[in-house]
């Protein structure tokens, strides 16, 4: 395939997706899923209260977040037999790849890998593209390092939400639960706008700037100077 093969797929012509109900390339739904995370955390954040009078809503909220991150068919391994709260269409891929083989990834027309697995794959695909110019090379590979970062920031996020999913009542009451959702917070936030390095006052770029990065490869350079091996 060649670098724009790869780069359709990322802004339109992911068709595995399409199958699924959903229009457009893998970025645009790694981006907006992962934005909705923060919004729903932020809220749980908001909910909380030592009377235990917004548990109902807050646990909505995690399960949601699952639904996003796990995909909806695969979020009953972390919410057995639990309802799927997030939009029915946009749950359809997660942002995670998760469970066994036969759980995700060989089903790729109903239950494709996640996006943070999926996008990679395109833009490593753009890397070792002949049509691909060294700039885009490299603006390829930084971006698959923030993905990087950002599914590790995504995993943590995953590990708080199913633990305060699973609380009852009384215990998302507790000071230890405002803890949880605090670093619940912490997490997609850096794995939607960064993280800041204060030892060298940069930041470690998340899906946001991931999102302005991809639409970067669009840009093509017209030459006459085309590769030799095309």
């Amino acid at each position: 395939m060649s670098a724009l093969d790869h780069i359709r797929h990322l802004f339109y012509k992911e068709t595995k997706v399409d199958v699924l109900g959903l229009p457009g390339g893998l970025d645009i739904w790694l981006f907006r899923n992962t934005e909705k995370l923060l919004e729903w955390a932020v809220a749980a954040r908001d909910n909380y209260n030592t009377q235990g009078t917004n548990a109902d809503q807050m646990r909505t909220l995690f399960i949601s977040m699952l639904d996003y991150l796990d995909g909806s068919p695969n979020v009953h391994l972390d919410v057995p037999g639990g309802p799927v709260y997030a939009d029915p269409t946009a749950s359809k891929v997660s942002l995670l790849s998760v469970g066994t083989a036969q759980q995700q990834g060989t089903d790729l027309a109903n239950n494709p890998p996640g996006y943070l697995d999926h996008v990679p794959l395109h833009l490593n695909g753009v890397v070792k593209a002949p049509d691909a110019t060294s700039q885009m090379r490299q603006l390829a590979t930084r971006v698959i390092d923030s993905l990087a970062n950002s599914a590790k920031w995504l995993k943590e996020a995953r590990m708080y939400a199913r633990q305060l999913a699973l609380m009852n009542n009384n215990q998302l009451s507790q000071r230890e639960a405002i803890t949880m959702i605090d670093n619940l917070v912490t997490d997609v936030t850096y794995a939607y706008i960064g993280q800041l390095n204060p030892k060298t006052n940069t930041v470690v770029p998340g899906v946001l700037q991931v999102h302005y990065d991809v639409q970067q490869l669009a840009t093509l350079i017209i030459t006459k100077n085309l590769p030799q091996s095309i």
